[in-house]
């Protein structure tokens, strides 16, 4: 990782560099390790989805410590059971500790033909009707703005 963040410098990009962890970016125990970057724009990058055993436990473990250093990126955020409460619990947990995330993923259908069936789906059919995982996000996002 720290070679990728040298190489991307040593072209004189000065933007940030979202940097993920293990497991599909869905484990953050090991970041940084070492990770530097002399831009001073180094992001955590990570992946939540309910069917990682992820909880509450593991995001005040693994991810506050790294939120109070650097900013943190959820650049994909799903639910598999095209519900909401888990994306719920996340997205409170992460706007109390600064936390950015992305709902993953707009696509109408997985490759049996049934929306959520083999992943998340933001919407029902490219019209952008929400599932009630997307339905969820966007009145998530909806109240944020709202209160501010």
């Amino acid at each position: 990782m720290q070679t990728l963040v040298n190489a991307v410098r040593a072209t004189g990009a000065t933007e940030p560099i979202m940097a993920g962890g293990l497991e599909y970016a869905s484990d953050l125990s090991q970041w940084p390790a070492g990770l530097t970057d002399p831009a001073g724009q180094l992001v955590a990058s990570t992946h939540v989805y309910n069917n990682s055993n992820e909880t509450e436990a593991i995001w005040d473990a693994q991810l506050a410590p790294i939120a109070a250093a650097y900013p943190i990126v959820t650049g994909e955020l799903g639910e598999t059971d095209c519900a909401d409460s888990f994306v719920d619990s996340y997205m409170t947990w992460a706007d109390a500790h600064g936390v950015s995330y992305l709902g993953w993923t707009w696509d109408a259908t997985d490759a049996s033909g049934f929306t959520c069936a083999g992943g998340p789906s933001l919407i029902v059919d490219y019209d952008g009707t929400p599932t009630p995982y997307g339905l969820g996000l966007q009145q998530h996002l909806a109240a944020l703005a709202s209160a501010s």
